[in-house]
């Protein structure tokens, strides 16, 4: 008896440890690949039939690499939403929330370069990502804003499917994050609210750090 359970039991660790280090070795490829994936097709050299200029000077060669490095982010991972219709949207409920709040503090520096990378880490493009904390939509808003995103004009009802659509999703994302913008003038502290809630933002840290690294790596790749 105790021959036949060493035969079962050594095969079973054995197969154990080999699951447990291919889990391991998995997770590393995937974390590898999501911090690589941001910047993955950021060469590929498009939208420059954007700009019809038959002499491109300096400065607007730096201000189309700029906008082809938020353009691209919207294109490579946008699949249900058109990339360069979302970027719009994006750029005219930013500033039209922007002229709510004011452009003061750190408000001024959030663009939608920013609000990109929150996306793409939040749903990975998505509109119809829901987490199973209860994030809705592109920017993953909680339910637990629509009082005061109905309060805004941005949703009609305190109805969570109306966080499933694009268009009313983004801008309550925005909203939520210019709110703590202005509460904290600090964008990492803003950034780590959204994340975590006002209530302990420190769980947020980590996420705050990464969405500014994703921010400050595709703002360089066109420096």
């Amino acid at each position: 008896m105790k021959k036949l359970t060493s035969t079962i039991v050594i095969p079973t660790l054995l197969i154990s440890s080999f699951t447990a280090g291919y889990q391991v070795a998995n997770f590393k490829i995937n974390k590898q690949n999501e911090e690589d994936m941001l910047m993955a097709r950021l060469n590929s050299g498009l939208w420059l039939e954007d700009y019809e200029s038959t002499f491109i000077t300096p400065e607007l060669e730096k201000a189309i690499a700029k906008e082809k490095a938020t353009l691209a982010i919207y294109e490579t991972f946008s699949k249900k939403v058109p990339g360069k219709k979302m970027y719009e949207f994006v750029k005219e409920a930013l500033k039209k929330q922007k002229a709510e709040y004011g452009s003061t503090g750190c408000i001024d520096k959030i663009d939608p370069l920013l609000i990109a990378c929150i996306i793409y880490r939040e749903s990975r493009f998505n509109p119809s990502t829901m987490s199973s904390a209860g994030a809705l939509g592109l920017t993953q808003v909680m339910p637990l804003h629509l009082k005061n995103l109905k309060a805004a004009g941005i949703v009609d009802n305190v109805n969570k499917k109306e966080l499933l659509e694009w268009q009313k999703n983004i801008r309550a994302g925005i909203f939520v994050l210019l709110s703590y913008a202005k509460a904290t003038d600090d964008i990492t502290k803003a950034l780590m609210m959204y994340n975590a809630g006002p209530k302990r933002p420190h769980f947020g840290a980590k996420y705050a750090r990464r969405i500014l690294r994703d921010y400050q790596e595709v703002e360089e790749q066109w420096e």
